[in-house]
């Protein structure tokens, strides 16, 4: 019996130690298999300022408030966000996982609107539309709309406006001829223009003029716009000349007019934002935070809730037009 609980003692102490051993060879090869916690992770920082992602290389825990704040034009840097349509606040005090942060900005507004003053304001103007009978009667004008100068050559300055704002209405039974008139920005000079081209699908038209004075030729911006972004809205609703409004891209969307189709029949996805227009906006730019038109303002209503917004044919879709157009305007784009 002495012998048999030795023997049992000694298997019981070979299988412990074998554990043991077991143990310590498990723990070592998870060590060698790369287990181990990282020390460091990549910050892709998406500073929405002409520059490319920058990559950071920071420690496990880096401080966000040590990430410095990057610098964009006409504006000053309000915090990071966690989505390109800076929807949700990054809120985290410390960076613990691979983080991509989105640069979110507040516009300098007195900065602008020195900038507006001193150029910008130049290359918008009111488009005003008259009717002539062909046969006795008076001159009646029909309609006012916004517009800006987007090229310049020998042969005079073009501005882009909305169709809705030139075309002749179909309704009429009689006969007359249109004359288009532009006023620059100061209001003091009515010219003579002539529409070149006009297109209802894209709610799109070119004025052109002649004039000795020198304008300023708004740039076009070739960039995405994403939601949340800086705009500002230029154009004379309801008479008042030279009107600026701020406010917000909300992103994109459809949307459904009152207007016959002949006057304007967009079917395409439109810039939504919130910087108020009017009767009479029709056809004025919208600028992005450099005073580059991002949009060409044609609508404005309800977007079912309760929320007022305003619409713009975006500039890819204006170059889109140009093609359409063609000749000199084919090289805009």
């Amino acid at each position: 019996m002495l012998n048999k609980r030795l023997r049992n003692n000694y298997n019981y102490l070979m299988n412990k130690r074998i554990f043991f051993t077991l143990s310590a060879i498990l723990v070592l090869t998870l060590g060698s298999c790369g287990l181990a916690v990282p020390t460091e992770i990549n910050v892709y920082l998406h500073l929405d300022n002409g520059e490319s992602v920058k990559t950071l290389r920071v420690p496990l825990g880096y401080a966000v408030t040590k990430i410095e704040g990057p610098k964009r034009e006409n504006s000053e840097f309000e915090k990071w966000y966690k989505d390109i349509n800076l929807t949700t606040e990054f809120n985290h005090a410390w960076l613990t996982e691979p983080t991509h942060l989105y640069a979110g900005y507040n516009l300098n507004k007195i900065k602008v609107a020195e900038l507006i003053n001193q150029t910008t304001l130049s290359s918008v103007v009111t488009i005003e539309v008259y009717n002539t009978p062909n046969y006795f009667g008076a001159q009646t004008g029909i309609a006012q709309g916004s517009g800006v100068i987007f090229h310049e050559d020998a042969d005079g300055y073009y501005a882009l406006t909305n169709n809705h704002v030139t075309v002749k209405p179909q309704k009429d039974d009689y006969d007359y001829n249109q004359i288009f008139y532009v006023l620059d920005s100061d209001h003091k000079i009515k010219f003579l223009a002539e529409r070149i081209h006009q297109l209802n699908t894209y709610d799109l038209a070119i004025i052109r003029f002649k004039s000795i004075k020198d304008y300023h030729v708004a740039p076009f911006s070739y960039l995405p716009v994403y939601a949340g972004r800086d705009v500002i809205a230029i154009g004379s609703p309801l008479g008042v000349y030279n009107q600026i409004t701020y406010g917000k891209t909300l992103g994109s969307g459809e949307v459904e007019l009152g207007d016959e189709p002949y006057l304007s029949n967009v079917r395409f996805p439109v810039l939504v934002h919130n910087a108020e227009i009017d009767h009479g906006s029709s056809g004025g730019p919208l600028f992005n935070h450099k005073l580059q038109v991002a949009g060409i303002n044609f609508a404005s209503g309800n977007n079912g809730n309760g929320q007022n917004v305003s619409v713009s044919i975006p500039t890819a879709k204006v170059f889109e037009y140009f093609q359409i157009v063609g000749g000199i305007f084919s090289d805009i784009t």
